[in-house]
Formats: structure tokens, C-alpha cells, sequence
């Protein structure tokens, strides 16, 4: 197998677990018609994912939700950051007089290192956050997501 093609089938399962881990459990930003805010405010004001809203979390769950919600946020953040920094390094590569393979493969194993970064990241955030549930909420929550996946598939197929 070629390195491109490892690089591709490594971005490939990362667009794959994104998509997943984006539709089974809260991502650390929720959308609110005009602009993205952290689910956890400054002043302290919680907005919880409606998923965990129904789970009816304890203070100290809250608090752990909270605080792996900002640790991984974090994380994100950072590792965006080189994303973006990596996408000027192509735009320049695409842009230059002559193709530099060595520099295209180079940016290319680093966009996915940091992707795979980011997909074992995504993996811990929704393990601690499933940990700090009780069984009963488990069950719930097991509950919601297969009834949204249900719901997911019926629209699929309706198209």
C-alpha cells in the first residue's frame, strides 16, 4: 500500500469517526442560529446538550461534564490550529512554480497525524463523559441514541 493511500484511508476513517462521534454524543460546541458557543460559559451559565439535559445530571456530574468538556475543547482547539497553519503551507505548495512531493507528503502525514489526534481524542472525550453516567442513564441514554438513529435511518431512506 502506498503512503498516499495510507494517509487517505487514515483521513477517510476520521472523516468516518467524526461523523459518529458527532451524531451519538455532545460535541463541545452547540449551534445557535448565528454563532457557535462553548456549551460552558465564562460566568458559569450551563448549557448542556439536550441529550444530557433529559439524563437529569447530578451537580458533581455537571461538574465533570464541565471539566472534560474544557479539557477537550481545549485539545480541539489546539490541534485545529496546526490544521489551519498546515492549510497555508498548501495553499503555498499549490501555488508554487513546481510541485514539491516531498513537501505535499510531509504536510500530508502531519494533517494526518493530527486528524488521528483528534479521532482518539473524540474516542476518550465520549468515554470519560459515558463513564460519568449511572447505569440508569446509560440505559437512557442507549434509549435516545438508537431512537435518533432510527430517526436518522427513516430520513435516509425517505430520500
Amino acid at each position: 500500500m502506498s503512503r498516499v493511500s495510507k494517509i487517505s484511508t487514515v483521513a477517510l476513517r476520521f472523516l468516518a469517526a467524526s461523523t459518529i462521534a458527532l451524531g451519538l454524543v455532545p460535541v463541545t460546541y452547540a449551534y445557535d442560529g448565528a454563532a457557535c458557543a462553548p456549551y460552558f460559559q465564562k460566568d458559569g451559565a450551563q448549557n448542556l446538550p439536550p441529550h444530557f439535559k433529559a439524563l437529569n445530571l447530578t451537580q458533581d456530574q455537571q461538574e465533570k461534564v464541565q471539566a472534560i468538556s474544557a479539557a477537550h475543547q481545549e485539545l480541539m482547539h489546539k490541534n485545529m490550529e496546526q490544521l489551519r497553519s498546515n492549510r497555508q503551507a498548501e495553499k503555498d505548495l499549490v501555488q508554487a512554480s513546481s510541485f514539491d512531493e516531498y513537501k505535499a507528503q510531509k504536510l500530508a502525514a502531519q494533517d494526518a497525524k493530527v486528524m488521528e489526534a483528534n479521532n482518539l481524542a473524540t474516542l476518550r472525550f465520549r468515554h470519560e463523559m459515558y463513564q460519568i453516567l449511572t447505569p440508569e442513564q446509560r440505559t437512557k441514554f442507549e434509549a435516545m441514541r438508537n431512537q435518533r438513529h432510527d430517526m436518522m435511518q427513516k430520513t435516509r431512506k425517505a430520500q
